[in-house]
């Protein structure tokens, strides 16, 4: 049910169990504990009883600093944060996502399990720090303590980065997916053709026109504009747009040129800019252009080369949320002297590599489904028209429609964002818990020692908080310092979503954190007073 309110549809279901399933459960949980029990029985077989006994009153052994495992620790996890803050391209971030995740998890188990070790031994050779009464024995606590619970420090801490990524980036898409539906449909009808000859538009303007005349409607809100586009690696002020060289496939440097003659510009923008042969208005959009010029080569040849007048904030269609690669935007005199260099470059299978589209989109006050039947028109009007076969293609789309694809989409995504926290976060509750008690257990006599020896109740209190919160929030810590190195690398990986608000991201990301620091504190003042009752429970006996 949360889940159909997520995504905007209706539950047309009933609950079903079925006996069949819930049996297949207690079989297959069975069948794991009868292993844990066959393997616990094996353990306690091959034991030697009479060391056995002697074990709890043998003293645990110092622990050893491991520096190469924590050195080794320490590379990963910084490698893992190089790649997520050297990864500039959007494209590079899907491929590079599971590596910077696996080198961090090895990063903080071996960091938890030796390096936290390592800086307790440290810290016990700093004197001024080390014989202090609150220090001496809470870092004398924690160096054993890590050694026997690192790894499920670690665990804590992985856990709680993927309850905190799986939250904020489901979330930023679910509530900015009206920002992403206005800025991929800015109107309520969206037309775009592709055609390859672009003087032809005038006669589907016409054809198109007469449709929505037909169908009783005043489009308002108009968007009419011609632009042209090609894709090419951008090095420096060189644009090479041959796609048999290997520069294509590197992503940082795949840029779209985009171009838009100067009538439509001016009477979309209602502006009355003036440009000269070879000049351009350029408008860069996600990158930074500061050259004065721009050359398109193919094969280090050079096709074209233009001039650079000024840079302008906006463009007609300047949301051009398909496009995951940076765009520049120019702004030509007109469509036949000023592209007819690039007309002439074509692919190996003879396909032009320029591509020529027409834009028609506009807003109209009638209903989703007028809206959708109108779009039904055009798009079959568009098919019959196309006698000689210039279009490439034709989309006509409907925002309202679409937006339903969305909704279900991302709310699809956050759904399973929100279960699978409530999953991880039960998996860090019982860690946590079952860490506590059994500590707990272990230092009741440790700390009825320490009593007897002449501290205060007060003095052990005091030392036993030093020593839960130091550990505790750790892995909150830790996993704060993951996110924040993870954040450029997710905020590539939003863009593949059409996701460009920055601002949004880092909101649900410090509301997340918030949240879930609180869940956590809850979780440890819980957890604490368990530990608590258990050792004064020793000490009052």
């Amino acid at each position: 049910l949360v889940l159909m309110r997520l995504i905007g549809g209706e539950a047309t279901f009933g609950l079903n169990t079925r006996l069949w399933s819930i049996g297949c459960t207690v079989v297959f949980f069975g069948a794991l504990f009868l292993l844990l029990l066959l393997n616990t029985i094996r353990i306690i077989h091959l034991s030697n009883p009479v060391q056995l006994l002697r074990a709890g009153s043998e003293g645990e052994r110092e622990p050893r600093s491991k520096w190469i495992l924590a050195l080794l620790g320490a590379v990963c996890l910084a490698a893992g944060y190089l790649i997520s803050l050297r990864t500039n391209a959007a494209l590079y971030a899907i491929q590079n996502f599971f590596p910077a995740v696996i080198l961090v998890i090895i990063g903080t188990y071996l960091l938890f399990v030796a390096g936290s070790v390592m800086l307790c031994r440290i810290l016990q050779k700093c004197k001024n720090y080390y014989y202090r009464p609150n220090h001496f024995i809470s870092v004398s606590s924690m160096a054993y303590r890590m050694k026997r619970n690192g790894a499920g420090l670690a665990s804590i801490c992985i856990l709680s980065t993927m309850v905190l990524v799986i939250l904020s980036s489901p979330a930023s898409l679910y509530f900015g997916a009206e920002d992403m539906i206005v800025s991929r449909y800015p109107r309520d009808v969206n037309v775009k053709m592709r055609m390859y000859d672009i003087t032809a538009v005038d006669a589907y303007r016409a054809e198109l026109e007469a449709v929505i005349a037909a169908d009783n409607v005043t489009p308002i809100n108009m968007i009419d504009y011609r632009s042209a586009a090609i894709a090419g690696a951008l090095t420096d002020t060189t644009l090479e747009v041959d796609s048999t060289t290997a520069d294509m496939g590197d992503y940082n440097r795949l840029t779209q040129l985009r171009f838009i003659p100067l009538s439509d510009y001016n009477a979309a923008m209602g502006t009355n800019e003036t440009l000269e042969k070879g000049e351009v208005l350029l408008c860069p959009s996600r990158t930074h252009y500061d050259a004065a010029t721009l050359t398109v080569a193919k094969r280090g040849k050079t096709v074209d080369t233009f001039t650079v007048k000024k840079q302008v904030t906006d463009t007609p269609g300047s949301n051009i949320a398909m496009d995951i690669t940076p765009v520049l935007t120019c702004i030509v005199p007109d469509f036949s002297e000023s592209l007819a260099a690039l007309r002439s470059v074509y692919t190996v299978t003879d396909e032009p590599m320029l591509a020529q589209y027409w834009h028609y989109a506009f807003d109209t006050p009638r209903s989703a489904e007028e809206q959708e039947t109108l779009c039904d028109h055009i798009r079959a009007t568009a098919a019959l028209s196309d006698a000689d076969n210039n279009l490439r293609y034709s989309l006509c789309e409907n925002r309202s429609a679409e937006s339903a694809g969305f909704y279900a989409n991302y709310g699809g995504i956050f759904f399973l964002g929100i279960l699978l926290s409530v999953v991880f976060i039960l998996a860090t509750v019982l860690i946590l818990y079952y860490k506590q008690v059994s500590e707990g257990y272990e230092d009741q006599a440790r700390f009825g020692i320490m009593q007897n020896v002449g501290m205060t109740e007060k003095e052990i209190r005091r030392s036993i908080n030093s020593q839960l919160l130091t550990v505790f929030f750790l892995p909150l810590v830790g996993a704060g310092v993951h996110l924040a190195f993870a954040f450029p690398m997710i905020l590539k990986l939003l863009f593949l979503f059409n996701l460009f608000d920055t601002g949004l991201f880092i909101l649900t990301t410090l509301i997340s954190f918030a949240a879930f620091s609180l869940l956590y504190i809850l979780v440890y003042r819980i957890t604490a007073g368990a530990y608590f009752h258990i050792v004064r429970r020793h000490q009052n006996a």
